[in-house]
């Protein structure tokens, strides 16, 4: 019988005005699914009326359910050494104060066990409907506060968390690496996506509103598919165990091994020069030992020592030879861990990826190899913006027709290559002239970071388009976009991408 250590505790915390019953569908789906054996539902509830009925009872405020999660997790999840916190709603404020709160006391280390955090429909930039439906007796309940757009107190949590948990490298007593996913409901008009969404870099739409995105009614609804794919990949990432990790080093030595003996047959190595076919598989098989998924900046100085001792022509054999790999294996693992060392060797030498390369990744049916592409390009657009392919990224920047993976890094890359080439307003036109409002914003959305860093880089004309686009939550952010380009001449635009001509 397996015990709790080796199980995943998935604490749930539900949103404001309601309760854990709220979790009753996936509790039952959970429980049902042979594949996640493994998880243990663990619903956590605390107390949301809309008024204080009882006198001698106080509404919890954020701060206090905060607390209370961490006793919940400190006692009655004590047993699960690994925990996954999913949220709904106001849960997902309650969720980032949490964390916030234990990093401001310096217990980073004790948040270690947490593998990964969903956030459905969660008010990180407040609620607009919620504001003008609430206002009789929002004066008396304090939960509310953090359901206004932009509460101090919300976006100083949230900054931390994306600072100190989302972007964090290394466990400390001030910082813990841990996955955050968020999702909106493609028709939740109470939390919009660009609410339920903000600024972390790991978002999507999953179809339902604000109450239906977590009442999934079968497991093939895509919520329930979500939340399954997520907990997989938390545990998968967790415990990457050495067998596939051997069994992705073998593919890929055995890969480079006969790349290596091809080239030695072409050309013959000098003596006493470049390592032998033995001694360079070996390094590939050494390369991934205990390397986990997602560690980029480990792939990268392991790439670096491989790379060292060799001649660039076999540089681009062990390239060509985990493309080789990355396009035909059928194991996820070994694909996904080939991809980074892709994206590292690109990192460490843009020149070494040929534009051929990314175009066999982008135009994959698999997205994973699609989005090894956006992020190779997006490495390109910081490091040499000229050998960016522009209609590729095009393609795979639509936020309607990609997958979020593909889309965030294709998107990121057009974002820093527009500062450097005007023939890059090609991705943002196409946005802005997409039938789905969601393009729309993400566009933007995108020229507002990019006006923020160079307002000189935007087409004034297309943030106009956008300030006139019928959905107002599209007008209203190019309308912050023209504030922001405000006193930038047509004359300034002109000079910025080069003061000479014919």
């Amino acid at each position: 019988m397996e015990s709790q250590t080796e199980r995943v505790g998935v604490v749930l915390i539900h949103g404001f005005i309601s309760s854990s019953a709220v979790w009753s569908d996936f509790e039952r789906l959970i429980d049902g699914d042979a594949d996640l054996g493994f998880v243990s539902a663990l619903p956590f509830d605390y107390a949301s009326p809309k008024l204080r009925l009882n006198p001698l009872r106080r509404i919890p405020d954020v701060d206090d359910i905060a607390d209370s999660l961490q006793g919940y997790l400190s006692v009655e999840a004590a047993e699960y050494e690994r925990l996954v916190l999913v949220s709904h709603s106001q849960g997902g404020l309650v969720v980032q104060r949490y964390l916030a709160r234990m990093l401001g006391r310096g217990r980073g280390l004790d948040l270690a066990r947490i593998k990964g955090i969903v956030m459905f429909a969660c008010p990180n930039d407040g609620s607009e409907l919620l504001l003008s439906v609430r206002r009789p007796w929002s004066s008396r309940n304090p939960q509310l506060r953090g359901l206004q757009p932009l509460s101090s107190d919300v976006k100083d949590a949230q900054s931390r968390v994306i600072s100190q948990i989302v972007h964090a490298t290394e466990l400390t007593p001030s910082s813990c690496p841990i996955p955050i996913a968020v999702y909106a409901g493609e028709s939740d008009d109470i939390v919009r996506r660009p609410s339920a969404q903000s600024t972390f870099p790991d978002a999507g739409v999953i179809p339902g509103d604000h109450f239906t995105i977590v009442m999934p009614d079968s497991p093939a609804h895509r919520s329930y598919t979500t939340l399954k794919h997520r907990l997989l990949g938390f545990n998968h990432a967790a415990d990457l165990t050495q067998p596939q990790l051997a069994d992705a080093a073998h593919q890929i030595g055995t890969a480079v091994k006969e790349a290596f003996e091809q080239l030695n047959a072409a050309r013959p190595p000098e003596s006493g020069g470049s390592p032998s076919v033995s001694d360079v598989a070996l390094q590939v098989e050494q390369l991934l030992d205990s390397l986990g998924l997602g560690e980029h900046e480990k792939a990268e100085r392991r790439v670096n020592r491989l790379f060292l001792p060799l001649r660039r022509d076999q540089q681009r054999a062990v390239v060509e030879a985990m493309l080789g790999v990355a396009t035909t294996t059928d194991d996820h693992t070994t694909q996904l861990l080939t991809c980074s060392l892709i994206e590292a060797a690109s990192r460490l030498d843009p020149m070494l990826i040929e534009i051929e390369d990314v175009e066999r990744l982008a135009l994959s049916a698999d997205f994973s190899l699609r989005s090894s592409a956006a992020v190779v390009m997006w490495q390109w657009a910081q490091a040499i913006p000229g050998r960016v392919p522009i209609p590729l990224l095009c393609r795979l920047s639509q936020p309607s027709t990609e997958d979020w993976y593909v889309h965030a890094a294709a998107r990121a890359g057009a974002k820093q290559l527009l500062l450097h080439r005007a023939a890059t307003r090609a991705v943002f036109d196409r946005m802005a002239a997409s039938r789905d409002h969601d393009d729309r914003d993400y566009a933007a959305a995108d020229l507002l970071d990019v006006a923020k860093v160079e307002p000189r880089a935007v087409p004034a004309d297309l943030a106009r388009k956008l300030s006139r686009d019928e959905e107002k939550s599209v007008a209203a952010r190019a309308a912050e976009l023209l504030r922001v380009l405000e006193g930038v001449r047509k004359a300034d635009r002109a000079n910025y991408y080069g003061r000479f001509g014919m």
